[in-house]
Parts: C-alpha cells; structure tokens; sequence
C-alpha cells in the first residue's frame, strides 16, 4: 500500500502568482534574485559579476583587486554585504578552473568568516536553520546556468507568440453555432482518469522521474499521485494540486528540514496533471524545464 508523505501544499519560496499561466508565471525580479556570490575566484571575477549583473544576482563578496586583506576594513565591509544576502536563496562560492579546492587568498579569508556563521551539517555547510547553503562551482558551471536562463526566456517568448496566434486564429474561426454547446462538460472531466502516470526529463532532480500510481484518496478534490519507488534517501515524490496560494499543480516531495523541493504548472484548469510547462526552481530562480513531461504509463 502506498502511504501519502508528507507535503506542503505551499509553493516554495519566491512562488508564482495565481493570476498567470505557467509560461508568464514568475515576474522578470522573482526568477532571476535567488542567488548571491559570497566569493569569487580573483581569475574569474570579472565573467562571474557580469554574469550575475545579467541574472541579477547579488554580489556580496569582496573585490579581490580592491580589498586589502590586510585591514580589518575589509572583514566589517563583508559582513554588512552579508546582511543583504540574507535575502537569497542560495550562496555561491566561484571555484578555479580545479573546483572546491581551489580558492584565491581572499576566499580563504571569507570563508573563515563565513564558517562562523554558518554550522557543518553532513559535510556541506548550512545556517543554523537549515536554510542557507553554500554551493561551490566553477565559473563555466555558472555560465551554464546563464545560457539555462537565456534559452528559457527565448522558449517562453516562442510559447507565448504560438499561443496568441492560436488565439487569434480561435477567435477568427469563432462560429455562432459553437454555443449551443457550450452545456457540455470540458473535455478533460470526459477523458478516462489513468490509473499510472509516467514523469520523464526532469533535469532539475533526477529522482522525479519514474512511475507514480494513483493514490485512492485525492487531494484539493483532484488525482493524486505518489512515486511507486522510493528514492536512496527513502523518500518518494507525489503529484498533486493545491488550491492555496491562487492554485496549480505541484510535483515535489518535503525534505528532513522542512523545506519542499518541487516543480511548478500553474494551470489550475487542469483536472488531471499537465503534461507539459513545468516550472523549477534553480540558481537563476524560477525557469522552464521543457524537456519534463508527464505521461500515462
């Protein structure tokens, strides 16, 4: 017997609003602020701000060509740079080209600080809350994320000219016969309900993918999922709708420390979940993953 885990019907943070489809979902500012460089390689500072100043990303670590490490300015300059990246969601530490090991002078410096803020929880550093977490890549890792961000908004715009297009034509062909049936239930509350469904391509976390059976009791008055196999942390993931926070489908699963790791459709039309224009969360804020597809099995 499946057993329900434990979900948060609310979004994560920096969620979509309910008035918006999943292409428009997320204003330009909520999906592009979610990360902070706390530290930066001095070899790779000027690709790295730039390409945080084109994601709007915060820039909290100090300047390795203007910071004299060997004042105590510096340390008090850092500290209040930290203060506004409290804000973001996640903090990044730009590596050399040779990865987590390789750090500049300064780095090592920062992350003494940064070690004093923050406790070691299985090997990787977070807050005391269990909210931050550093993140340590290199600068081609960051770059790849920007060209990430920049083929999701050219799919966003290729998907929003198809849709007006098919508006227009709708309305063009707008016959007046067409309401005499406008009594007949949607097309989806006719459709058969499949017992299997089948998530493919989601990039984000590998671990979505899979089988997932309908689950006997539905949640918010719609299917409900659950994923047949756990993953290697015991945890299984489950599709379902929620009704709070303007509406839309969810498929994610809730972590030790409270917080829901998930992907994102806001089509609150939907009676059965969309099989595409599914949203998630990553360094760049909320993007499209076009290649995650939700199918019967």
């Amino acid at each position: 017997m499946l057993l329900e885990p434990k979900l948060s019907s609310r979004p994560p943070s920096g969620s979509c609003s309910s008035t918006t489809t999943a292409e428009t979902s997320c204003s330009d500012w909520e999906r592009r602020r979610a990360a902070s460089i706390v530290s930066c390689h001095p070899e790779h500072w000027q690709e790295a701000t730039g390409i945080a100043k084109a994601l709007s990303h915060d820039v909290a670590a100090g300047n390795p060509y203007e910071c004299d490490i060997h004042s105590g300015s510096w340390r008090d300059s850092y500290l209040k740079h930290l203060e506004i990246a409290r804000a973001c969601d996640d903090w990044l530490v730009i590596c050399g080209s040779a990865g987590r090991s390789d750090l500049g002078q300064l780095q090592r410096l920062e992350l003494e600080v940064l070690e004093r803020l923050l406790q070691t929880r299985s090997g990787k550093l977070v807050s005391k809350t269990g909210g931050k977490l550093l993140t340590f890549i290199t600068v081609g890792e960051y770059r790849s994320e920007q060209v990430r961000y920049v083929e999701s908004l050219e799919m966003e715009l290729l998907m929003l000219k198809k849709k007006a297009s098919s508006s227009a034509s709708s309305c063009l062909s707008l016959e007046p016969h067409s309401m005499c049936n406008s009594h007949l239930l949607p097309v989806e509350s006719r459709a058969w309900t499949p017992v299997m469904l089948r998530v493919d391509g989601c990039q984000y976390l590998r671990s979505f993918n899979g089988i997932y059976a309908l689950h006997s009791v539905p949640h918010h008055g719609r299917n409900f999922y659950v994923r047949i196999e756990a993953d290697v942390f015991n945890r299984r993931s489950s599709i379902y709708f929620s009704e709070e926070c303007g509406g839309g489908w969810w498929l994610g699963m809730e972590k030790p420390d409270g917080k829901v790791v998930a992907a994102y459709n806001a089509d609150k039309e939907a009676l059965s979940p969309p099989q595409s224009n599914w949203m998630v969360h990553t360094w760049t804020g909320w993007v499209l993953e076009p290649t995650l597809h939700i199918l019967p099995a």
